[in-house]
């Protein structure tokens, strides 16, 4: 992992292998000798643009939170996996911010209550409370938060990682970003200020296709079938697959 905030994104049309390089990057990552902290989310066409959603999916799932949990085992989850690397009087008062992001309403505190009245003072918090919640982290470990499908993110949760990948900026935090291309003009420069690297994924040449599907069948494939598959890909990398698995079967 880097020693420094960063932002990796890949951007490709459907089936251009998205899924399939972070399937890869995270099974190396796993692999490191190095530790690292792991937040996954994945942006949802039936919620796309809802406040922090994608955001929210990935402190879930670090959690252990579905959530189908009654709302009180929600909140001491997300209290447990908070605390792990704070003391416990600076967890309390981070938590409830973070279950605003996380749709984890919490009792109203004076704090709570302020903020709730003001939307501009609840997003400060929530901020805060996501900044020092990550920064703790990175302190202990390398971060890694990957969010998949970003096309179907939302604004806050773009502006949010904006802040903290500023606020972090010397910390070992990376963001994996996976999107199709329309990403662009959903969120125009998407953080174009920070430390970022772009990989645009393109079909795949006839030559490689040929090369895989040799790869993959064997080379039990005459020149004929191994043209029909080629061509019926069409240079989309999942539809490849789905090609070889059905000509296998």
């Amino acid at each position: 992992m880097v020693g420094h905030a960063l932002v990796v994104g890949f951007t490709g049309p459907p089936g251009a292998g998205k899924s399939r390089l972070r399937h890869e990057f995270l099974r190396r990552v796993e692999k490191r000798s190095e530790p690292s902290t792991l937040l996954l989310g994945r942006g949802d066409v039936m919620s796309a643009g809802a406040p922090y959603g994608i955001l929210r999916s990935a402190i879930h799932k670090l959690c252990g939170i579905t959530g189908s949990e009654p709302l009180e085992l929600q909140r001491e989850r997300l209290r447990v996996r908070v605390a792990q690397n704070l003391a416990f009087e600076v967890a309390e008062q981070m938590v409830p911010f973070l279950g605003e992001l996380c749709s984890i309403p919490f009792p109203d505190s004076t704090r709570l209550r302020a903020a709730r009245q003001d939307p501009r003072i609840m997003s400060d918090q929530v901020t805060r409370a996501f900044q020092d919640f990550l920064r703790c982290e990175c302190e202990q470990r390398p971060v890694l938060l990957v969010l998949e499908d970003l096309h179907w993110g939302d604004p806050l949760t773009v502006k949010l990682i904006d802040l903290t990948l500023r606020e972090l900026a010397e910390l070992p935090f990376m963001v994996l970003a996976l999107a199709r291309p329309e990403v662009d003009e959903l969120f125009p420069r998407l953080w174009a200020d920070r430390s970022r690297l772009d990989i645009r994924l393109a079909g795949l040449s006839k030559k490689v296709a040929e090369r895989l599907v040799q790869q993959a069948l064997d080379n039990k494939v005459t020149p004929q079938e191994m043209a029909h598959i080629v061509a019926q890909a069409g240079g989309n990398a999942l539809y490849l697959e789905e090609l070889i698995r059905a000509f296998t079967e």
